[in-house]
């Protein structure tokens, strides 16, 4: 069977979350003790293990709702939650399927090569949230506090190891691994910026992805996978939580999306 192609148009998300989204989402779900509520929820909130009733978000969001005899519900819209159920992304070339077991999600990016999800309660991007990218160029490992202007070339996509290998030690690199996702093979990391200049002028600390400028900033723990399509565009999953066991449940429930993750390799 034959993928489309077409790389997906290189899009660069806003730096923030936008907060006016925040009161049109007044609800995402009822929970035992309460409505959970965007910006009003605790850093140490855990994921819900049972959902007994759910309520349809403010009429300015959407919510994709799912029709099991259909199928996966197509992902066509950013800033809403997302209820339970199995979801179908077309944005990033290669369509992807992933299931959703609690409806603790808020979509808030979906763009062309671009999608985000984050927690409920997530204050921002990096914070309890999942990035997934058609991964065109990777930054300059040697200096990727540079300028995207200085950044050159930067690095091929298709080697991430080769990326690893020659990052600057002001990265902190652990639990490097090899591994699959979705059954396709993948290089896991978990990278958190150490020792490094945050250099005057530029937005962010560091570019992780050199044409869509996914950053990276201190504070916070990547946990990455990117994965090989061969001869088509790597996509890369990237987590972004607290750089400690606070947000460890969180960390769970997206990997327990990823768990479900299918590549979609169908003409």
């Amino acid at each position: 069977m034959t993928k489309t192609d077409t790389r997906p148009e290189t899009t660069t998300p806003a730096s923030r979350w936008r907060p006016a989204l925040v009161v049109a989402a007044a609800f995402v779900g009822i929970m035992a003790v309460g409505a959970v509520v965007w910006f009003a929820a605790l850093r140490d909130t855990a994921p819900p293990v049972d959902q007994t009733t759910t309520t349809q978000p403010a009429t300015t969001t959407t919510t994709v709702t799912i029709d099991e005899a259909a199928g996966p519900a197509p992902i066509t819209t950013r800033f809403g939650s997302l209820e339970a159920g199995t979801h179908s992304l077309d944005t990033l070339g290669t369509p992807i399927v992933f299931t959703v077991e609690n409806p603790v999600f808020f979509v808030q990016e979906n763009s062309s090569g671009y999608f985000a999800m984050s927690a409920a309660n997530s204050q921002g991007p990096d914070d309890r949230d999942m990035v997934i990218i058609s991964l065109n160029a990777l930054s300059d490992p040697t200096a990727p506090n540079a300028s995207i202007a200085d950044q050159g070339e930067g690095w091929p996509a298709d080697d991430f190891d080769g990326w690893l290998d020659n990052l600057t030690a002001g990265i902190v690199v652990t639990n490097r691994e090899a591994t699959t996702l979705g059954g396709l093979p993948a290089t896991r990391v978990d990278l958190e910026l150490g020792d490094i200049e945050c250099l005057p002028g530029n937005a962010n600390c560091v570019v992780f992805d050199r044409t869509q400028r996914k950053p990276l900033n201190p504070g916070s723990m990547y946990r990455i996978w990117v994965v090989s399509q061969g001869v088509d565009t790597p996509i890369a999953v990237i987590l972004g939580s607290a750089g400690d066991a606070s947000d460890a449940s969180w960390r769970a429930a997206f990997e327990q999306v990823l768990s479900t993750v299918e590549f979609d390799e169908s003409p």
